[in-house]
């Protein structure tokens, strides 16, 4: 399916914009890259950076880029606590987001459970939210930036939809030079580390005209912009892009990821290089200095190119052009201003950036300076320290000048022997004497004892950390987790931690008479570190990896496959996967015959893998398939089968998926043509007195085999023929009895 071309006007054009209120990972919820800081009870729409939700700061940019009219999906399980949140808590307007005059914020519940980005345009399709004529703004929850030109970008892809032939989508990138710096930088001093060690040289003398060291581990960078400046991880990823010189049009994307040695992403494996195709009719500009956001201008028709089959937000940008679906589309780039800062909150180490960036005024300001956000946070400006804002019943004891860049919430007392920088401090926090907290976030109730040291981490609600702790690295220490030893003090270095029962609690980490336990393999990241870029060298495309791409078919089937499991697992959600496989199958220029075998194929793969675990295989096969075809029998079968062509393919896809006389179904394969015919749901078959296919087609596929029979020794009998003729052998009687109960 390609974006359709509307005439679109582009200045007097108004703009949508859509903001799904949830985050997706690519390797489902086992796996939470914010866990345990956003969990089920916490909304991700919800979480605060410096007091104040990611839903206002989303719906607060959009509207100073004049947008009109945004659109909020919301997710079942989150749906009801952000809509009391949008229609209670105060905009910079002085109203709620739903009573807003300036934008029009319209809520829009699901009413089903929405487990990924696919699942989410869905619904958008399916409740008609934008209209097919008109562009968009997609705006994803998880990134902050101060973007204030986004109308004027509107208005160039607005004249590229017009001018530019399946103009689908205008991705809108920041320049990351600096960490990019910061990185070189980073690979140049490890490389003369090494030099040195290898020739007995103090590696601490050193030096190099990118850097000064700072401490051990870090560098600092003093002539590059404060936005730049921010610490980089190796949770932030780089995007390798390839696009035409003239046109703008891009032609490639790669993102630097980890592999294990079977090709899947894995932390902490091998890294792959990146591969660039060139092409002599047109040059190419091949940068990695920009990253994209996820914040996209789609255009007229082009939503449901948008609909890629994996349940990440963050990854479908980086493989946009690697889509079989949407090859023949074109996508732009729109440039945000040197100047703008756009942070992703994707990681621990990212939200840390955020807040820090809000609290020296990168980002938009805080709630102290206007009605922003909940009016009972009230927030002041210190006369002592220009860079601390403060509740107005929060505590300082001692001098203030001590606190750089920090928000310390209501109802929490600093000690005038402890220190603290560059951190938000929550409410009601009890924080100890001699601490250092440094780069932190502390939310409400949380404890820390005396004598603790905190770094580039955050603390989540109501922990409690006792006496002498150590908390370093992107840390998490999860809601509730206890902290706490009666022995040597604890050393906890990027781990992130999770409540708990008591017995099941890791007191090499928490403490003997702590209650947590490790939860990194659940926030854990495929993101390769950005010296990626530097130490991974660009190859030219070779003959060998032309032919190991899958199949325009191949890539079908794998696309449907994505959907189909998911609705195996949730039947009701095959109904709603209607919308998608019509989108998939229109992108792929396939038939409804096509997508029926494809799909009847993978019910008959599920239904033997489930057989091949029990120890009566065939049985538990068959009961699997009666199951299967009677779940799919009516929202999906009676939809796309209908013509003889449809019926035909589908009994085609039965013959391949159960030819092998290995297959426990092999033998069963007439009472597989049965259900089919008459026996998987007896209501359809009451209404038009055949299920799935009809008896006129049954004999239409008995001829067939039977012309087979006669063609085997030909050079063009393929394997396809030859599962044809097995499978129609077995059904001959069967079809038969069919033959006569027509004839009478």
């Amino acid at each position: 399916m390609s974006a359709s071309r509307k005439s679109v006007s582009g200045s007097g054009s108004k703009l949508i914009g859509l903001v799904i209120a949830d985050v997706f990972d690519a390797r489902g919820a086992s796996c939470r890259p914010l866990f345990p800081l956003v969990n089920e009870s916490e909304p991700m729409a919800l979480l605060k950076v410096c007091d104040t939700s990611l839903i206002d700061y989303v719906l607060e940019q959009l509207l100073l880029n004049g947008v009109e009219t945004t659109y909020v999906l919301l997710n079942k399980t989150s749906a009801q606590a952000v809509l009391t949140h949008l229609q209670t808590v105060r905009s910079a307007r002085g109203k709620s987001w739903t009573d807003c005059r300036e934008m029009k914020v319209v809520p829009v519940e699901s009413t089903r459970l929405l487990t990924s980005m696919h699942e989410c345009v869905s619904e958008v399709i399916h409740r008609n939210l934008i209209p097919e004529d008109k562009s968009f703004i997609w705006a994803p929850l998880d990134c902050l930036h101060n973007i204030t030109n986004l109308k004027e970008m509107f208005a160039s892809h607005e004249e590229n939809v017009e001018n530019i032939p399946k103009y689908a989508a205008t991705m809108i990138a920041s320049r990351e030079e600096g960490p990019l710096r910061a990185a070189l930088a980073s690979v140049i001093a490890e490389s003369m580390k090494e030099a040195a060690q290898q020739q007995q040289i103090d590696s601490s003398d050193l030096k190099t005209p990118l850097t000064t060291r700072a401490h051990p581990g870090e560098f600092q960078f003093p002539q590059l912009h404060p936005a730049s400046s921010l610490r980089s991880s190796d949770d932030v990823h780089r995007t390798l892009v390839a696009y035409g010189t003239k046109s703008g049009i891009v032609k490639q994307l790669h993102r630097c990821e980890r592999l294990n040695a079977s090709g899947d992403a894995s932390p902490g494996e091998g890294l792959p290089s990146i591969t660039v195709e060139f092409s002599k009719s047109e040059r190419l500009s091949v940068r990695s200095d920009l990253m994209f956001h996820n914040l996209v201008i789609v255009g007229p028709g082009g939503l449901s190119l948008f609909e890629f089959h994996q349940h990440d937000q963050h990854e479908w940008l980086a493989e946009i052009l690697e889509q079989h679906e949407i090859k023949g589309n074109s996508f732009g780039i729109a440039l945000c201003s040197p100047n703008t800062v756009c942070l992703s909150i994707r990681t621990i180490a990212g939200y840390l950036h955020a807040n820090w960036a809000v609290m020296t005024r990168l980002l938009h300001p805080l709630t102290r300076e206007s009605n922003f956000a909940d009016q009972r946070a009230h927030f002041s400006l210190s006369h002592t320290s220009p860079s601390l804002f403060i509740a107005n019943d929060s505590r300082i004891h001692g001098d203030s000048k001590r606190l750089h860049n920090v928000q310390l919430g209501s109802c929490t007392a600093v000690p005038s022997t402890t220190n603290v920088s560059r951190s938000v401090i929550g409410r009601d926090v009890v924080l100890g004497s001699n601490c250092t907290i440094v780069r932190c976030v502390v939310l409400d109730g949380a404890q820390i004892g005396d004598g603790c040291k905190l770094a580039d981490s955050v603390v989540c609600a109501d922990a409690i950390i006792s006496n002498n702790v150590e908390v370093t690295n992107h840390s998490v220490i999860g809601s509730g987790v206890v902290l706490s030893s009666s022995g040597k003090a604890l050393y906890v270095d990027g781990v992130q931690l999770e409540r708990c029962k008591a017995n099941e609690s890791d007191a090499l980490l928490v403490g003997d008479r702590g209650k947590g336990k490790d939860c990194s393999s659940s926030a854990s990241t495929t993101v390769a570190p950005v010296e990626t870029l530097f130490t991974n060298d660009a190859l030219p495309q070779t003959e060998e990896d032309d032919e190991a791409t899958l199949t325009a078919e191949e890539q079908f089937s794998h696309a449907v496959g994505d959907i189909v499991e998911i609705a195996i697992r949730s039947p009701s959600r095959i109904e709603n996967s209607e919308f998608e496989l019509k989108h998939l199958r229109l992108s792929y220029g396939r038939t409804n015959g096509d997508l029926a075998k494809t799909v009847i194929q993978l019910l008959l793969q599920h239904a033997i893998k489930k057989g091949k675990e029990s120890k009566d295989s065939t049985t538990e096969a068959l009961n699997v398939a009666r199951t299967l075809m009677s779940q799919w029998c009516r929202p999906f079968f009676c939809k796309f089968v209908a013509t003889d062509q449809d019926m035909q393919q589908v009994l085609v896809g039965v013959c391949l998926s159960i030819a092998d006389p290995a297959c426990p179904l092999h033998i069963k394969a007439p009472q597989l043509f049965e259900w089919i015919y008459n026996g998987c749901s007896e209501d359809v078959y009451d209404e038009r007195e055949y299920c799935i296919v009809k008896g006129e087609a049954l004999l239409a596929f008995d001829d067939g085999v039977m012309d087979l029979e006669e063609e085997k020794d030909q050079s063009t009998f393929d394997d396809e023929d030859r599962a044809v003729l097995a499978v129609g052998t077995l059904c001959a009687k069967y079809i038969a009895t069919v033959a006569d109960f027509l004839a009478s």
